[in-house]
């Protein structure tokens, strides 16, 4: 029956602290994610369409630090970094992108891509990086914005906003109390008290909101992983964050028989080693796909 099929479907918001007041909103997107992935999986398709699936769900979410509402550059744009991996090694990614609808979605395309032979030795991209990403979406009918000033104001919320200027003033802070202490800088750092005090509260802030992820792992074993990102805050234009790069944003293996190796998919960075751990158990699991 396709509703005991086994599978594994495991989702992340990001790490760091979270406030209480959001929590309901976090786990309403991480329950819709789940089922997303739950139901694709459910319909027969592979995992890492279904880890894409919940990832793209969770950019929707304006809670999240991926896709509309992420962090805001330096310059106040939104700049996204995802990857997807499929199990047999297929991986695709996008860096410092903006004016894409799903980042996830272009990532999962340009993966299932470099499956495919190209004739004169040609190969297909892997990662895509800038605008480069937008225009390569269009070219295949993927959600994206029509120019590349258009694509400046895609996903900026007004609670974005609210962060990068208050991120500004803090940085400013933190700022002046280095030089004060010293009139350098540089030669100060982080380490002094004043500069510790007045950023301080930035890096907190900074933290709260991070990566987000799935692993799926479907009925055959085969596994999938995804991530997004809206990066740091105040980052620099163009700066590519770990949630593109290959070996560091996900990761995802399927079982070998002939070794005994389960499959593996870990998420997002922070997180990998318990995501890899709950997903080698959770192939061997026959879990239903619904409560009976």
């Amino acid at each position: 029956m396709a509703g005991q099929r086994p599978c594994f479907v495991a989702v992340h918001v990001g790490a760091g602290w979270h406030s209480h007041s959001a929590e309901p909103a976090y786990c309403a997107a991480m329950r819709q994610a789940c089922s997303v992935a739950r139901d694709c999986i459910e319909a027969g398709e592979p995992a890492e369409r279904a880890a894409a699936a919940a990832v793209a769900l969770l950019e929707d979410a304006p809670v999240t630090n991926a896709g509309r509402g992420s962090s805001l550059t330096e310059e106040g744009a939104v700049e996204n970094d995802a990857s997807v991996m499929a199990g047999d090694g297929a991986f695709g990614a996008v860096g410092a992108a903006s004016g894409l609808r799903n980042a996830v979605a272009v990532a999962a395309c340009l993966a299932a891509e470099t499956r495919e032979r190209l004739p004169a030795g040609r190969v297909h991209p892997m990662m895509l990086a800038g605008d480069g990403a937008r225009r390569w979406a269009l070219a295949r009918g993927l959600p994206a914005a029509a120019s590349a000033r258009d694509a400046e104001e895609w996903h900026v919320t007004d609670a974005a906003v609210r962060r990068w200027r208050r991120y500004q003033a803090l940085a400013a802070a933190a700022d002046l109390a280095c030089l004060d202490e010293g009139g350098d800088a540089d030669r100060i750092g982080h380490g002094s008290p004043a500069c510790g005090a007045a950023a301080g509260s930035a890096d907190s802030e900074c933290k709260v909101h991070d990566t987000v992820g799935a692993v799926c792992v479907g009925p055959g074993g085969a596994a999938a992983a995804a991530v997004s990102s809206g990066g740091i805050a105040l980052k620099a234009p163009g700066r590519v964050g770990e949630a593109a790069i290959y070996g560091a944003g996900c990761w995802a293996a399927n079982p070998d028989a002939a070794s005994d190796r389960p499959g593996v998919a870990a998420g997002p960075p922070g997180v990998c080693a318990a995501d890899a751990l709950t997903c080698t158990f959770g192939v061997r699991a026959e879990l239903p796909l619904r409560d009976p």
